[in-house]
């Protein structure tokens, strides 16, 4: 079923022009059954006109419908598809730390502190690609209240569709906040986040890419934000 989907929005164009083309070819047999049934003088020739004309319509309303379900799919489906694959984000063990090598003249020396400068940026922001995957607004690190016009970078060869989702720090479920399949570059991705709904405290916000096959082969760029007292 899902194969069927992809390959529906895939060949959205082609479902319209083959659709276009039944709706004109039937339409014009439509118009041509109802004026021999009206012109028909005989019972016979009125029931054989009468029934191309009904056939002619079923097939009408029935391209028109497929027509109209491939509309639908292709304007909602490719968020829906997104939330099917999902992707584990991987997350920095803070509690590791190296095992210092032993000296080669029998001291050991002391061990010198992690960076967490370093472990900071990590968690801060991932799997993001300049110019290809990445957040523009909000940026990683901000503090944000109120509705919050989300802004960011997808323009990625093969594109599917994407999807972008909250979390709050130390919880494990990705909320999906809204999909897309339209590239876009340093603008907004067609849906804002209305942090009122929810505690303050330190959230990760990512982006999930698929490509046009419905597999995630790029890595999800995940940001680390704070959301303020409201």
């Amino acid at each position: 079923m899902i194969q069927l989907l992809k390959f529906l929005i895939n060949y959205e164009v082609l479902v319209y022009i083959a659709g276009g083309v039944l709706e004109v070819v039937f339409v014009h047999r439509l118009l041509s059954a109802l004026a021999e049934w009206h012109s028909a003088t005989f019972g016979l020739e009125k029931e054989v006109a009468q029934r191309q004309f009904a056939n002619s319509l079923t097939v009408v309303i029935l391209v028109g419908l497929f027509v109209l379900a491939e509309f639908i799919l292709a304007t909602f489906a490719p968020a829906k598809l997104a939330g099917l694959n999902p992707i584990a984000t991987p997350t920095v063990d803070l509690s590791a730390t190296s095992t210092p090598a032993p000296s080669t003249t029998g001291t050991v020396g002391p061990t010198s502190a992690p960076d967490l400068s370093q472990v900071s940026s990590t968690v801060t922001s991932e799997g993001c690609l300049p110019g290809q995957i990445e957040w523009t607004n909000p940026k990683a690190g901000d503090a944000i209240s109120g509705s919050v016009d989300l802004k960011g970078t997808v323009n990625v060869s093969g594109l599917g569709y994407y999807k972008f989702e909250f979390r709050q720090v130390g919880q494990d479920t990705w909320t999906t906040i809204a999909g897309n399949s339209t590239p876009v570059i340093d603008s907004s991705l067609g849906a804002s986040w209305d942090t009122t709904q929810y505690p303050a405290g330190d959230y990760q916000l990512r982006l999930v890419v698929s490509d046009s096959q419905g597999n995630i082969s790029f890595p999800a760029c995940v940001i680390s934000v704070q959301i303020l007292s409201q």
